[in-house]
């Protein structure tokens, strides 16, 4: 019998030692080094570590979670109103803030000097007095100082208008 024994923990060990069956020792170690980072990254989160937008840092609206301050709702004043360069929001047709690499202008290194929410032709400005406005294109609560990649002018918006004016009337 202890020849028996000892003759299957050798086929054992050959399998487990040239990395194959179901069961091999390195498989084994792959799955349980990989579940340990999933493991590792997912309590980071659950412990509280750093948002990767920047936003944890911020000081929400009282009585706004950070998901909602993220995601939306915004209060109803914000829900259909009407941005600085004239557009309407339309609150079934928002993108997600990390869809359009948002975040503080002053943080996110794509954002050309100069511009922020607070110039862009999508924004809506602060309704009630949250220190926060909303977009007409983008979820959740938007600060003038934020800026994101559907960036437009609104002075150019309303040059492009007057521009616009004075050729028709030049044609009537």
């Amino acid at each position: 019998m202890k020849q028996q024994n000892d003759a299957g923990r050798r086929d054992t060990s050959r399998r487990l030692a040239s990395g194959g069956g179901p069961g091999s020792r390195r498989r084994f170690l792959r799955t349980a080094t990989a579940t340990a980072l999933v493991g590792t990254v997912g309590v980071a989160g659950c412990l509280g570590a750093p948002a990767a937008d920047g936003e944890d840092d911020e000081e929400l609206p009282e009585g706004v979670s950070e998901r909602q301050f993220r995601e939306g709702p915004v209060p109803e004043v914000y829900r259909t109103a009407t941005s600085i360069g004239g557009e309407r929001r339309d609150p079934n047709q928002l993108v997600a803030k990390s869809a359009v690499n948002f975040g503080e202008a002053n943080e996110v290194a794509e954002a050309p000097e100069g511009q922020t929410c607070a110039n862009c032709h999508e924004f809506i400005t602060d309704k009630n007095g949250d220190g926060y406005g909303a977009c007409v294109r983008v979820e959740g609560y938007i600060g003038g100082e934020d800026w994101c990649a559907l960036w437009e002018s609104a002075e150019e918006e309303h040059d492009e208008d007057e521009e616009g004016e004075g050729d028709d009337a030049d044609t009537n």
